[in-house]
C-alpha cells in the first residue's frame, strides 16, 4: 500500500523501480494463492467480496 495517503501505486512503482504491471501481477498473484490457501465460505458465494460469516 501507499505509504502516505495521497501517494499512488504509480508513484510507489516508480520510486522503487517497478513496472506497475509487475506490481499489478505480483498483487494477483498473491491474492490468488490467499484465495487457495483460504477459500472462502460457500455461503459467500455470489455475496461480493465484502462478505463475512460469523458464527
Amino acid at each position: 500500500m501507499p505509504r502516505r495517503r495521497h501517494e499512488t501505486y504509480a508513484e510507489l512503482c516508480h520510486k522503487e523501480g517497478i513496472n506497475q504491471n509487475l506490481y499489478y501481477r505480483w498483487s494477483k498473484e498473491f491474492l490468488e494463492a490467499g484465495e487457495k490457501r483460504w477459500p472462502r465460505p460457500a455461503a459467500c458465494a455470489g455475496r461480493g467480496n465484502g462478505c463475512t460469516i460469523l458464527t
